[in-house]
């Protein structure tokens, strides 16, 4: 099968460890095409990065411009996969200064050059395999280019270049670079005495580079940087003129003959930032050089002029090499391939439901779309230079007119490609995962967030899984927290209108803290009742008004939309409705609110189904004819008249606890049944008509008395409460038996929650309390009850337990894992004296979470990652305290493999062109990959890797020789007998 490479669009390496790690950054030799790929490419320098944020580089490639990187270990075995831009090309995009439309594209090839890489700095790393990918529409498979050695030392120091380096300013200055998008000036033909004007040339760029969304509303995302690079000479090279000057980085006019693209030596430009810059702090390079001809070019390096119209051609530069966008001009060239592409800006599919961008096209736009529509997106016929076959998301972006706006499938791209680099939450404070609050403390958590326009970032904190509060900080008190362990978790989302679909959730994170109270807080935290009477009114094709009744102790509501399948956060009101419009047509909608207040938020109301349109009646009128048609001592029975229109009913109870109505059910047919209700009460039901587009008012509502069960009243109050059997744990409990009785309740004093509790219920005059803090004092009370009602609680009386623990326990030793599978394993430890339970954590990558408890040393960890390495502790528990966690032990879960791969066999090739042949096997069971290599006449070369069970072979003449091999994550199988093959 083949590769489907747009199914890891936006896929990127996962950080290489939650702790920090050092880093590994070369700079290796890389000739141009004509190079010997049978020859170990030459590394040029070396350099060991301590610590630093997470290593982002995408994994898969999307056009024949990039390079892919494969660090592998002695045996072969994938540890790294990078890809990155390609630096011997120069890509030349030539555009109309005065209109932006494009007019001619050139690539330059350069002979040789240098590419800069940051890999993490691992042990077993052995060598790097270098492969260009070439693409058959989405598929793709990979050509060998070179491989590097990283047993053998560097050819030059990176110390000793004979350079005085350049002074490096902070233009724009929002944070670390580890947590920021660095964009890097460098200036050529700048002499010293024009610095002044290189620094107002790069606020020029600046200004206009934030002036356009996205980057707009993200511009704290961003750090810039320049470096002031003093060149001999002033301007750059016009050999078109005999004009040639002595600069830093050797800019020149009339690259490759083209007049308008311009050059400049990029590996100057990578040596230079590798000396004066952070690996992380140089993921944008940009060339200003100081000439005002109009002229550009792009690559792993863009190069602009001080022409103010080249900002936008950084602008569309940059959308290549950073956003990953293709161009969305037509072009007559030979580089048209209508199969479906691979960036998320283009597409071949003209099927509604398979567009990339489906979820910003309205259901009234046509499909395909036509005529000047500005910035609606559809479906437009033209781009990645076929003027047929490829279609792109609107008429007119910047990604096809210099000048114009990203817009919005572009836009969201961008954004998604900003949050591959930086997350919602780049600090919190405190930095540590566990604190203790003592009664009566209060502490401030905050974390931090990166500023958007408009502030879309929302943080909201979650006490013990509850909703507290909203914000960067949160202030966290003892009170009505009981004593012991809690959960706090700051959750953070970018609420943006600007990004629909984010499948791999890059615009949240989350940050936790386990919190241990010590003595606790009284109290009832109070968060509010959820809303109930969810209805929709005022219902068009494309819009409707939710509103729902008032909610007990709510200040304020949170509704909610699902949008493809997940809940997007749509308003928070301090109102009981809110108005959606601009909704699909014809649609149909979900929606459900909660209520929040200081101390909460209750839970997510029913959700309501809206089915927008005029093909039903809202306006349906209230039910009649409501009529008792049986009942008992729990129970009865209701009907009604049917209402024309409905497709339901909601039935509603007076609550008289609540002195309100309250949700009682729903029925398809006009009658309903309703039990469970206390003996010989008094209800009152009223019910209304629903259908997608409405419901009616309430009906008149309908009085019910049940029947009694013959009690004489509510028994009296229970006395002759006496403690027995007192252990360190539990203890008996009997009391005078009450005539009339039929049941007790019983209840114990919690003296850290500050009221009282319930602890269980008895048909008998006594009761047995288990499970209780060992030496702990206790206050149980009892009240009898019948079907008439209950007594008052009876006085309560003092138990006092036995100690049963002199200290907190030891830390537990000798973790061992057993039964280790793909997905579980089994952790035993010995036993601690004195323990009662034990408690374990797992690490999941931020910090240790709880991962459960155990009364013996052993535990079963089960749903886990197949093949993940996983880290756990465990600490020993009993009345008295809890013991120290032991150290931590790793264990590395099975992989998925099932045996040793079989080496391919039924090799055989058929010709495929003047100078290259296509090689064919039969599939090996397991793999995932396979390997190619050649004969060189004295040792083999890898040719390169392919997901396929075929591979070209080019640029070989003559008899040769080849074999291939089978690669899967667990490994490599032998190699093939060769085949020899003519080219």
């Amino acid at each position: 099968m083949r590769l489907k490479h747009i199914a890891f669009l936006g896929c990127l390496l996962s950080f290489i460890t939650a702790f920090a790690a050092d880093r590994l950054e070369l700079v290796l030799e890389l000739p141009g095409p004509s190079l010997n790929k049978t020859q170990a490419g030459a590394i040029l320098q070396r350099n060991i990065i301590r610590g630093g944020g997470p290593l982002v580089r995408p994994t898969e490639p999307i056009s024949e411009a990039e390079l892919v990187v494969v660090a592998v270990d002695a045996e072969g075995r994938e540890i790294h996969r990078q890809v990155v831009a390609d630096p011997n090309l120069v890509r030349g995009e030539l555009f109309d200064p005065q209109t932006g439309a494009f007019v001619t594209r050139r690539t330059v090839t350069r002979t040789g050059g240098q590419l800069t890489l940051v890999l993490p700095d691992e042990e077993s790393l052995d060598h790097l395999v270098v492969y260009r990918p070439r693409f058959e529409g989405d598929a793709y498979q990979l050509e060998h280019v070179r491989t590097y050695d990283l047993n053998r030392e560097p050819t030059r120091d990176r110390m000793d270049l004979g350079k005085a380096d350049p002074d490096v300013v902070r233009v724009i200055d929002n944070g670390d670079s580890s947590d920021r998008i660095d964009i890097v000036f460098f200036g050529d033909g700048y002499t010293r005495a024009e610095l002044g004007d290189y620094a107002r040339d790069v606020d020029t760029v600046i200004q206009s580079y934030f002036d356009t969304e996205p980057y707009r509303s993200y511009r704290d995302f961003f750090n810039v940087l320049r470096v002031d690079a003093v060149s001999n000479q002033s301007g750059v090279d016009h050999p078109e003129l005999g004009q040639y000057r002595d600069t830093a980085f050797e800019g020149t006019y009339n690259c490759g003959g083209v007049q308008r693209l311009i050059c400049v030596d990029t590996n100057e430009v990578q040596s230079v930032a590798g000396r004066v810059l952070a690996a992380d702090a140089r993921d944008t390079l940009i060339v200003i050089v100081n000439d005002d001809e109009y002229g550009g070019s792009g690559g792993a390096v863009s190069v602009i002029s001080t022409n103010g119209q080249t900002v936008d051609l950084a602008l569309h530069e940059i959308g290549h090499s950073f956003g990953r966008l293709a161009d969305e001009y037509t072009y007559n060239s030979e580089r048209c391939d209508r199969r479906e592409p691979s960036e998320r800006n283009v597409t071949a599919q003209t099927r509604r439901d398979a567009i990339k961008w489906n979820h910003w096209i309205d259901a009234s736009t046509p499909i395909p779309t036509t005529g000047d529509r500005g910035a609606e997106v559809g479906l437009f016929q033209g781009g990645r230079y076929c003027t047929t076959g490829i279609y792109r998301p609107t008429d007119n972006s910047m990604m096809r007119t210099l000048g114009r706006p990203f817009h919005a499938v572009n836009e969201e791209a961008l954004i998604l490609r900003m949050y591959q680099f930086i997350q919602p939450i780049t600090g919190r404070t405190p930095d540590r995962n566990q604190v203790e609050l003592n009664d009566g403390e209060t502490m401030r958590f905050a974390v931090e967030v990166p500023g958007t326009r408009g502030d879309t970032i929302q943080v909201r904190w979650l006490v013990d899984g509850l909703e507290r509060g909203t914000g960067t900080s949160f202030d966290l008190t003892a009170q009505g927290l009981s004593e012991g362990n809690h959960s706090l978790l700051a959750e953070a989302a970018d609420l943006t209108e600007k990004v629909r679909l984010d499948p791999n959730d890059d615009l949240k994170a989350s940050v936790s803290w386990t919190v241990v109270v010590h003595g606790g807080g009284g109290g009832d935290p109070q968060e509010p009742e959820t809303p109930q009477g969810l209805s929709a009114r005022d219902i068009s094709a494309s819009a409707f008004t939710l509103e729902w009744r008032t909610a007990d102790r709510a200040d304020r509501y949170e509704v909610e939309r699902e949008v493809d399948g997940q809940w997007r956060q749509e308003a928070r009101t301090t109102e009981t409705h809110h108005a959606f419009s601009g909704l699909p047509e014809g649609s149909t909608q979900r929606v459900r609110v909660r209520a929040l207040n200081d101390r909460g938020a209750s839970p997510f109301s029913a959700a309501l189904e809206v089915r927008l349109g005029d093909d039903c009646d809202p306006n349906l009128v209230k039910p009649s004819g409501l009529a008792e048609t049986s009942h008992g001592t729990t129970s009865f029975s209701i009907a009604w008249t049917a209402v024309a229109g409905a497709t339901g009913y909601r039935l509603q109870l007076w609550g008289r606890s609540q002195d309100d109505w309250v949700e009682a059910g729903t029925s398809t047919t006009a009658d309903f049944t309703f039990t469970g209700l206390e003996t010989g009460s008094e209800q009152w039901v009223r019910v209304r008509a629903e259908n997608a587009c409405g419901q009616s008012e309430y009906s008149d509502d309908l009085y019910v008395k049940l029947d009694d069960d013959g009690c004489d009243g509510a028994p009296a109050t229970v006395g002759g409460l006496e403690a027995s059997d007192v252990g360190s744990t539990s203890f008996d409990l009997a009391w005078n038996a009450v005539t009339g009785a039929t049941g007790y309740r019983l209840q114990l004093w919690s003296d850290p929650r500050g009221e009282w509790v319930e602890a269980g219920t008895s048909t008998a005059a006594r009761f047995t309390f288990t499970g209780l803090e060992a030496g702990s004092e206790q206050w149980p009370r009892v009240r009898a009850e019948n079907a008439c009602g209950a007594s008052t609680y009876s006085d309560y009386i003092h138990v006092v337990l036995d100690g049963g623990c002199s200290g907190a326990p030891g830390t537990p030793t000798a973790l061992r894992a057993e039964n280790v599978s793909r997905t579980s394993f089994d952790l035993t430890w010995g036993a601690v004296d004195g323990a009662e339970r034990y408690a374990l954590q797992l690490w999941n990558g931020y910090g240790w979470s709880d991962a459960g408890t155990a009364t013996t040393p052993r535990f079963s960890f089960t749903g886990l990652n197949t093949g993940s390495t996983q880290y756990v502790q465990v600490r020993a528990v009993n009345a008295c305290g809890a013991g120290s966690y032991s150290s931590w032990l790793e264990v590395v879960l099975e992989s998925a493999c099932t045996g040793d791969l079989d080496k391919p066999t039924g090799l055989y090739y058929q010709g495929a062109g003047r100078g290259s042949a296509r090689l064919y096997w039969r599939p090996v069971t397991g793999a995932t990959r396979y390997e190619v290599q050649i004969w060189t006449g004295s040792t083999w070369a890898d040719l390169g890797e392919s997901r396929q069970t075929n591979f070209l072979v080019q640029g070989y003449s003559g008899y040769q020789y080849v074999r291939a091999r089978a690669v899967s994550d667990c490994g490599s199988s032998e190699y093939s007998d060769w085949i020899p093959i003519f080219l």
